[in-house]
């Protein structure tokens, strides 16, 4: 298989891996506009799989279109990086992607830093802009 079927293939994963869920309601949203970001890696297999979840905890709506763009990193070295054109969160829910991350395009090691970060361009001003970033750390 050559790059550029694997790139076309795993930004289909992409786009059909997305969702829209809400978090849960114990949570109190923040006044005014607030994105965070969480990330997981699945190493299960040989390979991994990163989800990032967006999360709107501000208590304003966000929707519109070319809106903010978020990374995923592995190691420090970004694997993916996504803006989002057209979509609406409501206060409090949270938008939730998978993407896989094939060792064979990325060569990662067995164990290390996944990370993702959210409004990376400083688009919105947010009540708290230190949980755009998340980090968490992954072993096979």
């Amino acid at each position: 298989m050559n790059t550029k079927l694997i790139t076309f293939l795993v930004a289909s994963l992409c786009i059909l891996a997305a969702c829209t869920a809400e978090i849960p309601e114990e949570t109190e949203p923040i006044e005014g506009m607030d994105l965070a970001c969480v990330i997981e890696a699945n190493t299960s297999s040989n390979d991994m799989s990163l989800k990032i979840k967006i999360i709107n905890l501000g208590t304003e709506t966000i929707e519109g279109e070319d809106l903010f763009r978020y990374t995923a990193s592995i190691n420090g070295d970004e694997v993916f990086t996504q803006r989002e054109d057209s979509i609406k969160l409501e206060s409090m829910e949270e938008f939730t992607s998978t993407y896989p991350a094939p060792r064979v395009i990325y060569k990662y090691e067995d164990s290390g830093v996944v990370s993702c970060a959210v409004d990376v361009d400083a688009e919105f001003e947010e009540a708290n802009e230190s949980n755009n970033v998340s980090e968490s750390d992954y072993a096979f």
